[in-house]
């Protein structure tokens, strides 16, 4: 296999020119344009995040048309809505065809994607999704036109039932969107969550225009679990939360990705304070060289964007394309996906490159706390490593009331024991 390594680093840095760079026969005085699309959820339920997907696209094209090693290219970015519906991304990739895209980055929700895929594929214009993450799409008909940067769900459901082990809990509810990205996560937790000592009661699926959780909040009391997980979006998750807090329902909660950024604390009033000690889980990027390069120069470029997901691997799916078309020479759909068949290089979100179905290499994720309208990160997971809980105090506190979870030290049940069994002898003196 033929492999490419190109650093992020020097896309950040603006390396010098690389003699010899110039593709045989092409005119060093011209350069050729390279037209990018991006799908993004302007409007519908992730629209809290679209902020982050467009910065980090943006800059991704910064950086390209500034790095002398893509001096023989002009990239352009054009941005589609989605409105966070198969409707609108199968009319949003439409128009980004018919506005000659040679490559598309998109879409937010896997269903999204999906829709937006069967133009990619009867168009021939690739299509990289940047937040789709439902094992769907790596079993969609694609003829080599769908890829992703971020990981699988099957992977993610896995991290969501170690989080659940790792506290101790054995009775789960889902609550999950009835869409590609609900379901595929839904059934990857209950199987994973299954394989060890865990019970899911029920898994409750709504629509994701759903605004009035009461029902669904009846009906996870009535299971009374001691472990919630929630796989929601912005708006609908902050709706569902606020209800949760509203009803006063005391039950531990972990969130997938859909909701694991802070942007969701203004989707509702009242959502930070109704999300207080939940987990999430969302996939990050390997600690490495790159990626912290990448990180510098967004904070750099938007000091004011907080907590903003996915941006590493929207950046990276602006760059896998480019680096395709550099590789292969060629704008042309059919030699894009053959060039990124074989291409591996550092991006934002570490060292990257695809598998026969179009999926990244990707599979770390960030494990993190709501405290006081923050979401802090407090461990990660990673797949040869698995769960690494680093916050001491979300370890100790982290657990079932049955007695599971993560004990500061061994025996502190013991000792817990015996400072209870002293007060209770000095009140009665």
């Amino acid at each position: 296999m033929k492999r490419i390594a190109i650093s992020i680093a020097f896309l950040l840095f603006l390396a010098p020119f690389i003699a010899g760079n110039a593709v045989a026969g092409v005119d060093l005085d011209q350069t050729t344009d390279v037209k990018v699309g991006l799908l993004s959820p302007q409007t519908g339920e992730l629209s809290a995040y679209t902020g982050g997907f467009e910065r980090a696209a943006e800059l991704a094209v910064l950086h390209l048309n500034d790095d002398a090693d893509f001096a023989d290219y002009t990239f352009t970015l054009t941005v589609y809505d989605t409105q966070t519906s198969p409707t609108g991304a199968s009319a949003a990739m439409t128009q980004a065809v018919t506005d000659g895209m040679h490559y598309v980055v998109g879409a937010a929700g896997s269903s999204n994607t999906l829709a937006a895929a069967a133009v990619a594929v009867s168009n021939e214009v690739p299509l990289i999704s940047y937040a789709s993450t439902s094992p769907d799409l790596t079993t969609f008909e694609d003829n080599g036109y769908l890829w992703r940067t971020p990981p699988s769900d099957a992977l993610q459901g896995k991290v969501i039932a170690d989080v659940a082990d790792e506290g101790g809990y054995t009775e789960m509810v889902i609550i999950a969107l009835d869409n590609a990205y609900g379901a595929g996560l839904a059934a990857s937790v209950k199987s994973n969550f299954e394989a060890g000592d865990g019970t899911v009661l029920k898994t409750i699926s709504y629509a994701a225009e759903t605004t009035d959780f009461a029902n669904i909040v009846d009906q996870v009391e009535a299971e009374s679990p001691d472990i919630v997980v929630a796989i929601s979006y912005a708006t609908d998750g902050s709706l569902l939360f606020v209800e949760m807090d509203t009803q006063e329902l005391d039950v531990a909660v972990i969130g997938a990705d859909g909701i694991a950024d802070e942007q969701i604390f203004a989707a509702t009033t009242g959502t930070a304070e109704a999300m207080e000690g939940f987990v999430t889980t969302k996939p990050t990027a390997v600690s490495s060289e790159a990626g912290t390069a990448f990180v510098a120069a967004y904070e750099a470029a938007y000091p004011d964007a907080t907590g903003d997901i996915y941006t590493g691997e929207t950046y990276d799916a602006v760059l896998a394309g480019a680096i395709a078309i550099k590789d292969a020479a060629s704008t042309a759909g059919a030699d894009i996906i053959a060039s990124l068949a074989t291409i591996t290089f550092d991006g934002a979100t570490g060292p990257l490159q695809f598998d026969e179905n179009g999926d990244s290499s990707a599979g770390f994720y960030e494990i993190g706390n709501v405290q006081d309208g923050a979401i802090v990160a407090v461990g990660s997971w990673e797949p040869v490593g698995g769960l690494d809980i680093t916050d001491d105090d979300f370890a100790s506190s982290w657990g079932s009331s049955s007695g599971g979870g993560v004990l500061p030290f061994p025996f502190f049940g013991f000792f817990v024991a015996i400072a209870f069994s002293a007060v209770i002898v000095r009140r009665r003196k």
